[in-house]
């Protein structure tokens, strides 16, 4: 909530996750991430009570700006969580405008058994499998017959289908509608708030894979511009940029991206990798994508990053490094995931979105210099 205001920089939420469970000092995080400021806090349930605890910290001295603990029934969770918002906003003195003020004071449920639904679907969502995504759809339904206008059920819904249509069809024809249910579940939402920057992001990617170019970026802009901070939302906007063509604003947006968030995510890396590579940047491709293989390779039994490790042998065939792309090239074969996805060529022609042939042809040739088949 605190990123869609733009008097406030959020750094992405994933690089707090490298702390968790941790000791840590204030100042110490500070510096790490580059931020002036620091929230942190717990929640705990015992029954139909809550209990939170919320403390603002001033990273550069460790000082405490604010401190707050709140027991309260369940059914107060969103009263509190506007409570602590809005405390954070006093507290460091930001002047908002008055999009902002009634952007902060959104909420998108205030059915407490609608929101665990939803949890419960986002859960099932990530593990990125069909069975579990099927079963998402179930609890995103339930929270949506609680409250049918619960905006982010709607577009866990919408996400699905957006899903499905690259993933879960295999690389037969995909079913045409998937594409519009998406579309309309964001058309939905936008309905209900036009402040929100997912339903924008949600249709550049249906743009995308329909590849129309034009849409694509012009409601990645939109992302932005709702939730200046997103650093999800920078880097669609940059891989949309990219497979547009339109390289050098994609360099600024992925370099931004990356600025928002020092803790990088596999797709953040694997796009950088991916944009540094068509721009012809390849030893930051090189860089990028090597450190992204490194990250897998430490995570037990972890196929390696498909996206980003045929642009590593992309890059290192591109420079001429061929003992290099060689070498890339048989690890991609022994550690790629065993269905899927299946040939090179396949995968690129499937799941890139470039809007000229000339892009796709330079990186088959280079794929093909280190040994590749098609």
């Amino acid at each position: 909530d605190l990123s869609k205001i733009s008097g406030i920089s959020v750094v992405a939420r994933n690089s707090s996750f490298a702390y968790k469970g941790k000791a840590v000092n204030a100042q110490q995080v500070g510096r790490e991430l580059g931020v002036r400021y620091l929230l942190e806090g717990s929640v705990q349930r015992a029954d139909n009570r809550i209990r939170i605890s919320a403390q603002l910290i001033d990273a550069a001295t460790g000082n405490h700006l604010w401190a707050e603990r709140y027991v309260r029934q369940a059914t107060d969770l969103f009263v509190v969580q506007d409570e602590i918002l809005q405390r954070i906003v006093t507290a460091l003195k930001v002047n908002l405008t008055m999009d902002e003020v009634a952007r902060v004071r959104l909420k998108t449920t205030d059915n407490v058994a609608a929101w665990n639904h939803y949890l419960r679907g986002q859960k099932l969502f990530r593990q990125s499998r069909s069975a579990e995504m099927q079963l998402a759809r179930v609890e995103y339904g339930k929270a949506l017959i609680l409250d049918p206008d619960f905006e982010a059920a709607l577009l866990g819904l919408g996400w699905s289908y957006l899903w499905e249509d690259r993933y879960g069809t295999g690389f037969g024809a995909p079913d045409p509608g998937l594409l519009d249910r998406a579309a309309a579940l964001a058309g939905r939402t936008m309905a209900l708030n036009d402040t929100l920057a997912e339903p924008y992001a949600l249709l550049g990617l249906v743009y995308l894979s329909k590849r129309q170019h034009g849409e694509a970026v012009g409601y990645a802009r939109q992302a932005v511009t709702a939730e200046p901070s997103g650093a999800e939302w920078r880097m669609q906007l940059a891989s949309n940029l990219s497979y547009a063509g339109k390289l050098e604003e994609a360099l600024a947006e992925i370099g931004k991206a990356m600025e928002l968030n020092p803790f990088p995510t596999d797709e953040l890396l694997s796009t950088a990798a991916r944009i540094y590579y068509q721009a012809g940047q390849y030893g930051q491709a090189i860089r990028i994508a090597k450190g992204l293989t490194e990250r897998r390779r430490k995570i037990e039994r972890s196929p390696i990053w498909v996206e980003s490790h045929l642009f590593l042998i992309a890059a290192y065939s591109a420079t001429g490094r061929l003992e290099e792309a060689r070498a890339a090239a048989v690890e991609y074969n022994q550690r790629r995931r065993m269905k899927w996805p299946p040939k090179p060529k396949i995968y690129i022609l499937y799941f890139m979105r470039f809007k000229e042939q000339a892009e796709i042809d330079r990186l088959l040739a280079d794929l093909a210099k280190a040994g590749l088949p098609e």
